[in-house]
């Protein structure tokens, strides 16, 4: 019997294996497997069986018992990743698997039993290894364990010589990763218990439990210390039972959720799920556009077609862009569906994700909501793929392969499955409109707000104006005049800008020095909280000088703002409980995100002050004011995708306000007032947006008129870079088709120096 195994690594072909006879019952496709590559050994998962082979093989070592990790269908879609975006296989199988859940080779080394190498001609440090070997009750050890003992030394080399010269032998072993659930002890009452020859603290404790169902003892200690003993004594009365339960990852399991209510469809709404129902209950491959301004009940439709897929017996998945967003998400699904709903996404702790994984596998959880990784949640029987903000860059991997768009690999999934996909957005991406009008999706739309509830007034305040007329501050007088109005009606605001930081600029005001990041051609960022300077790009950071490096002056002008320039203002006018900032450089702290979106929802401070995190699909309905600091940032980009980047931030942060009872208004600062995306975005007109921009792209020939292919070169020297960058170019032209493609370039890229 033999294999083909992928492994997760850059070379973009399989490789073939012999199974010894005691794993053959074992191997099956989708499981993975330990076998040596070169002259390493390498975990990975088998995707192909053979009867013989024509070459000669190694064999494999090892088989995980977890069973086949990936169904045939998502074999099938890492297949069509790696194809599509030109990785390997077995890189692509590496995304689709929690990286708790593989192989781990572990190296050991026995010396030869019997041998006498005292006459050898060896080394010091080779005589050094085999004493100590031999010194052990246990001889055969692990190469890892050796790395402690002898530090700095090549110990890897060594053991090798040693092999070759028949002293020792080393052999290669799995580290299993079999998911472990975590488990607690729990306590309840047995209600047909009667509680006789009981004392004081006994019967306290009885009372205590019968107020409650399952109760974790650990919590229970927290009202008594010690309760072990009381436990036992209620237990040999038949009062209590006690059992082992799996402690649960579920943050939600705990929290109060509201109650399930039916909320009165709008007739758009209506109309709209009765087009999907038709294609849920044909159970083939539907795709669906469904635009609907910012507040028109789209998530409501979600939950409507997830009832309608649970009673098909059928599971669905809910991609979301951002990890925050998935708390609001998951509240609404939670509301409905209860424990049958489960998050997916990169915030989890190693063991969280690998048990999570385990039980979607297992059948657990048929609603799954998730950020971009969640595409390949490991569900049977899929029937509905939902990808709410559709348009958001957020769903694109572009650090490692395979650069994947998940938006996209939704709609293949949902090909390979037969099921119904959704693609909601209140600002789709110029493709994926144009699909729909091209008839590709099916397009539907929400033109208004439920309950009939009014868009915000949108005001643009041009800070051209504000300067001449003495205001340099970051805040426009008008700005300024209605978050205090807010603020003094209880109300709520948000405020949207997409920079984060104190200052953008540092700059020594007699010479001119600039600090510049070391790795990158890149200005440091000023971080007011402590003092550091960190370059945005490669994370590079160090302290503020208090002198210029270059004169020694201690005149700095710190110049432009960030968000953390933006919090000193509105602390300073407001109050220092006033506001909460959301960025990147506090969203990395565990719960942090969560902690501040539940507070923020129960009204605990009244301005939310972030970066594009805040222009998400939230919902607060005490939010009646959103302040955009500066809509001319991204305008600023050399991406021919800016102005409807802009277009879309703009839109989507002005959908935060007026979402409850009172109507809101948005406010969005500018030096570029007649700006069309300015314009359009606060007027929220889409259509007329596309109109103008999708003619500019096909003057152009950008997407969707094209496809673009980015070729990246890279290398520390510029000249060779440049050198080769020239010879691929010469390569390219040689292509036989190539009057089906146009080369441009090569140029430098926009940031040409980067993580040195």
């Amino acid at each position: 019997m033999f294999v083909e195994v992928a492994f997760p690594i850059p070379i973009r072909q399989e490789f073939t294996y012999s199974v010894p006879s005691q794993l053959q019952k074992e191997v099956k496709i989708g499981v993975q497997v330990l076998a040596p590559l070169g002259k390493k050994t390498l975990a990975g998962v088998v995707t192909g069986l053979l009867p013989k082979s024509n070459i000669t093989t190694r064999s494999i070592l090892e088989v995980n018992p977890f069973g086949p990790l990936l169904s045939s269908r998502l074999l099938e879609l890492t297949r069509w990743v790696a194809n599509y975006y030109f990785c390997s296989w077995g890189e692509a199988i590496k995304a689709a698997l929690p990286q708790g859940i593989r192989l781990k080779p572990q190296l050991w080394v026995e010396p030869i039993p019997g041998l006498d190498w005292s006459t050898k001609d060896l080394s010091q440090m080779e005589r050094e290894l085999l004493a100590f070997l031999q010194s052990k009750s246990r001889p055969k050890l692990k190469v890892s364990a050796l790395s402690g003992k002898f530090k700095g030394k090549e110990i890897l080399k060594v053991l090798q010589q040693l092999e070759t010269k028949k002293l020792v032998e080393l052999s290669y072993s799995a580290q299993t990763p079999l998911p472990r659930a975590r488990t607690e002890q729990v306590v309840r009452v047995i209600e047909t218990g009667d509680p006789v020859n009981l004392n004081g603290k006994e019967i306290e404790i009885w009372n205590f439990l019968k107020s409650a169902d399952w109760l974790a003892v650990k919590d229970l200690k927290k009202t008594f210390p010690k309760p072990e003993r009381l436990l036992k004594k209620l237990q040999s009365q038949g009062l209590v039972e006690l059992e082992e339960r799996e402690v649960s990852f579920d943050f939600w399991q705990t929290y109060p959720l509201p109650e399930k209510r039916n909320l009165e469809l709008s007739l758009p709404q209506k109309q709209v799920i009765s087009k999907i129902e038709l294609s849920l209950k044909c159970r083939a491959f539907s795709p669906f556009l469904l635009q609907g301004v910012t507040g028109s009940g789209k998530t409501e439709i979600y939950i409507r077609c997830c009832e309608q897929i649970l009673q098909q017996s059928r599971a669905a998945l809910i991609l979301v862009p951002e990890i925050s967003l998935t708390i609001q998400t998951i509240l609404n699904f939670k509301r409905v569906f209860r424990d049958q709903v489960v998050q997916l996404h990169s915030g989890l702790s190693e063991s969280q994700r690998l048990n999570i994984w385990r039980k979607i596998k297992a059948g657990q959880f048929p609603i799954v909501i998730g950020v971009r990784s969640a595409i390949f949640a490991p569900l049977e029987n899929v029937g509905l793929i939902i990808v709410d903000e559709e348009h958001d860059n957020s769903y694109k991997q572009s650090d490692l392969a395979p650069r994947y768009n998940a938006r996209d690999l939704a709609l293949v999934r949902a090909k390979l499955e037969k099921a119904v996909v959704i693609l909601g957005s209140a600002t789709p991406s110029l493709e994926s409109y144009s699909n729909a009008l091209k008839g590709k999706y099916t397009l539907l739309t929400l033109r208004e707000r439920v309950q009939g509830k009014p868009l915000p007034q949108v005001e643009i305040v041009d800070l051209k104006a504000e300067r001449k007329a003495g205001n340099y501050g970051y805040l426009s007088t008008k700005l300024r005049q209605e978050i205090e109005k807010e603020v003094n009606n209880k109300q709520q605001v948000i405020l949207f800008l997409n920079r984060r930081g104190f200052s953008n600029l540092i700059k020594c005001q007699e010479c001119g020095y600039v600090p510049i990041c070391r790795n990158c051609n890149l200005t440091l960022t000023y971080h007011m909280q402590g003092h550091w300077l960190r370059c945005h790009f490669c994370g590079y950071q160090k302290k503020a000088p208090g002198a210029c490096p270059a004169c020694n002056s201690l005149k700095f002008s710190y110049k432009g703002a960030g968000t953390q320039r933006i919090e000193s203002e509105i602390k300073q006018s407001f109050g220092e409980d006033s506001i909460r900032r959301l960025d990147s450089d506090l969203s990395a702290k565990r719960n942090y995100v969560r902690n501040l979106l539940l507070d923020f929802q129960a009204r605990k401070f009244p301005i939310l002050l972030g970066t594009q995190m805040v222009t998400k699909g939230y919902d607060f309905p005490e939010v009646t004011l959103v302040g955009v600091i500066s809509a001319d940032i991204s305008l600023e980009l050399p991406d021919f995708r800016a102005s409807e980047k802009v277009f879309q931030l703009l839109t989507q942060v002005a959908g935060r306000s007026g979402r409850g009872e009172k109507s809101g208004q948005v406010l969005i600062q500018t030096y570029h007032p007649l700006e069309s995306a300015i314009q359009l975005a606060s007027q929220q007109d889409y259509e007329s947006f596309f109109k103008k921009e999708i003619a500019l792209r096909r003057e152009l020939k950008y997407p969707p008129f094209c496809h673009l292919i980015m070729l990246l070169v890279s290398g520390v020297s510029l000249g060779k870079v440049q050198e080769q960058s020239e010879r691929l170019k010469e390569l390219l032209k040689k292509i036989p088709q190539k009057d089906v493609f146009t080369i441009l370039g090569p140029a430098p890229a926009p940031l040409e120096k980067v993580r040195r």
